[in-house]
């Protein structure tokens, strides 16, 4: 495409105040929009938006199951598309592309005549294919120069914990959903015969990770005769959501990518690992560097790093980058 032929004054490619992602007329992402495709990257809270609004919804098949499994598909016509399979819009396509980072997660590229825009989600960066647009929207939630993660081998560390632990007693894992079916997938490597329990939420999320062929380790539903027996004998490990009470009568694991210290030990029984399923700073300028765009918007609706992050692209890379919401016109938690 002739550069003459583009005009990059003003990005086509936004983030609203109220968390939608605009990419050109036709697509707007994880917020309330009133365009006539509604894209959802993944079945996080804060990218689920609006789930009824738009002219169609439109997701991997993977996220609409994770939607459906957490009762929130409410969407009378919803797309599931495939990774790579291009979408026709009036005016050009639509493509989802994988990011590394919960089940179903995509990256979104709208190629028009005009040029293209692409929004990366949430993602990792070991895993996740490069876009190349011409107008690139980036997460920034670790977008801080501070923010680096300088170790490896947390998922063994993890496992190791949770072993020793039992040794003791039972043991409650908490963390978001996603991560927990990560932990799931990980406790395979647990001795067999341990007792692995899951809220009723938690068993409809893995029994989707399942109908996707990620291997995960026999476990419970809470409710059932046999969780409550492993209950009560005191030997088992219980997998529930951050806002679960902790106890100081079990070994509690606080999951969390919050965290720049792969562990941490909090207080007698109550531990802190650093899992993160997100880039930390270094791998969104990694990012960023490889894919060439001619302009970036760091999204600040969804992080307060995401002015840190800007500044930092345009002196480092010397490519010119906005945030977007500005400070003051909407959630910048």
């Amino acid at each position: 495409m002739q550069d003459d032929l583009l005009n990059f004054s003003e990005p086509r490619a936004n983030v609203r105040a109220n968390g939608e992602v605009e990419l050109g007329e036709e697509v707007g992402c994880d917020g309330s929009t009133k365009k006539p495709i509604h894209v959802i990257t993944h079945a996080h809270a804060d990218h689920m938006g609006g789930l009824t609004t738009g002219g169609r919804l439109v997701a991997t098949p993977e996220t609409l199951d994770l939607l459906a499994a957490l009762g929130k598909l409410k969407h009378k016509n919803p797309l599931g598309l495939a990774y790579e399979k291009p979408l026709q819009l009036k005016d050009g396509t639509l493509t989802l592309f994988k990011a590394n980072h919960i089940l179903g997660a995509a990256q979104v590229m709208v190629e028009t005549k005009e040029g293209s825009m692409a929004f990366t989600g949430d993602f990792k960066f070991n895993g996740t294919r490069v876009l190349h647009p011409d107008e690139l929207v980036i997460e920034a939630t670790y977008g801080r120069p501070e923010q680096r993660r300088n170790y490896t081998d947390v998922d063994l560390l993890l496992v190791d914990l949770v072993e020793t632990a039992l040794q003791k007693g039972p043991v409650e894992v908490m963390a978001s959903n996603g991560k927990l079916q990560e932990v799931l997938a990980l406790l395979a490597q647990l001795p067999r015969g341990i007792p692995i329990i899951v809220d009723s939420k938690g068993y409809a999320i893995a029994r989707v990770y399942e109908k996707y062929g990620v291997r995960l380790p026999e476990y419970l539903e809470a409710s059932t005769e046999r969780a409550l027996r492993a209950v009560r004998d005191k030997a088992y490990v219980a997998l529930w959501p951050l806002n679960a009470r902790h106890t100081s009568r079990t070994t509690t694991v606080l999951v969390t990518g919050r965290s720049m210290k792969p562990f941490e030990r909090l207080k007698d029984n109550l531990y802190l690992v650093g899992l993160s399923d997100h880039s930390d700073f270094d791998d969104l300028v990694l990012y960023v560097h490889e894919s060439h765009p001619r302009i970036v918007i760091t999204d600040a609706y969804r992080s307060p790093s995401a002015p840190i992050l800007a500044k930092e692209l345009q002196e480092r890379l010397g490519i010119r980058a906005l945030a977007r919401p500005q400070v003051g016109s909407g959630n910048m938690g």
